[in-house]
This record gives C-alpha cells, sequence and structure tokens, in this order.
C-alpha cells in the first residue's frame, strides 16, 4: 500500500465519520454560514457540467485517473466510461445538502455530501424518478488546479444486510411449555 493510497484511506474513514456525525446530530447550533469553499463552487460546477453535457468543463474539473467506486458496480468505473455513461442521461435537477470540505494540507480535501438527483437516462427514470446518494469526493490540487480523483457513492437502498443465514432445526423448536 502506497503512503497515498493510506492517507486517502484515512482521509475517507474520516470524512465517513463526519458525514454519519452530521447526519445523526439534530440538535446543532445555528451557525452563520462563512465563505463558500472553492471545492464546495468546484463541485457545484462539477455538476452543472454534467447536466449540461459540458465536456470541456468535466474534463477540467476530473482527474484523467478519475473513478467512481459505487457498490451497485462490481468494478471501478473510469473517467472515460463515467463520461460515455453520461451521453445519455438528461438530468432535470441536482442538489447538495450537507456538504462539508475538509482539507487535509495544501493540496488534498475531501468532500462529503448527500446528493439529490431527478434524472432520465435513455428515457427511463433514473432511480425511480429521483435519487438519494452519499458522496465522498477526494480532490487533488494538480499542477495548481483543484481536480476531482475519486468519488465513493452509495445509494440507500443498496445497503441491504446480506439475508441470515438459516437457521438449525434446533432453533426452529417451539419453545417447552412449563409443566
Amino acid at each position: 500500500m502506497t503512503i497515498k493510497t493510506f492517507v486517502i484511506a484515512v482521509v475517507l474513514v474520516f470524512a465517513s465519520v463526519q458525514v454519519a456525525r452530521s447526519q445523526n446530530s439534530n440538535s446543532s447550533p445555528a451557525q452563520t454560514p462563512g465563505p463558500a469553499d472553492e471545492l464546495e463552487t468546484l463541485s457545484q460546477q462539477w455538476m452543472e457540467a454534467a447536466q449540461n453535457h459540458d465536456m470541456p468543463t468535466l474534463e477540467r474539473l476530473m482527474a484523467a485517473d478519475f473513478t467512481l467506486v459505487h457498490p451497485s458496480q462490481d468494478r471501478v468505473t473510469t473517467r472515460a466510461q463515467w463520461l460515455s455513461n453520461l451521453v445519455g442521461v438528461e438530468t432535470k435537477q441536482f442538489s447538495y445538502k450537507h456538504l462539508k470540505v475538509v482539507h487535509y494540507g495544501p493540496t488534498l480535501a475531501v468532500v462529503s455530501s448527500i446528493f439529490f438527483s431527478d434524472a432520465v437516462k435513455n428515457g427511463v427514470p433514473f432511480g425511480g424518478g429521483g435519487t438519494k446518494t452519499s458522496c465522498i469526493d477526494v480532490w487533488e490540487k494538480r499542477a495548481g488546479k483543484w481536480q476531482v480523483v475519486t468519488r465513493y457513492a452509495t445509494r440507500p437502498e443498496e445497503l441491504k444486510l446480506p439475508p441470515a443465514a438459516p437457521k438449525s432445526p434446533a432453533d426452529t423448536k417451539p419453545p417447552a411449555t412449563p409443566k
């Protein structure tokens, strides 16, 4: 495992904890929003570019070695695959909720969010007419410009527990009746 991979793994674990903590915190005090972080703006621009099929902006914001990791797929999706899949997608609207940026030095950051979208893929409503996805995006500053290098995306319906193991015959006997 390289140091970079280890750092990214640690960052992702930390970001996951922060997303979970922010989702479970119902009593946070009211805060005055500060100025938007540059990566909040770039995250918005990335999805606007996807919505508008703006390939020059997508290629500028997405690293050449970009990967999408998604539990519904048995493989990692590359930037080329992601961009080619976008051709059949018409995004009607999207929004980020609970977006949080955490910087790990001047060249590495994680953006965690809940991403909502209403899209049609090849004429069929994607995700039943609207999706909610938990996203963790890893951004790296390369040659002075921020680029997203990895997105980890999970939808709630994909987090179903595996079926329980079959019970043994001893477990299925009715309880003994007292005499």
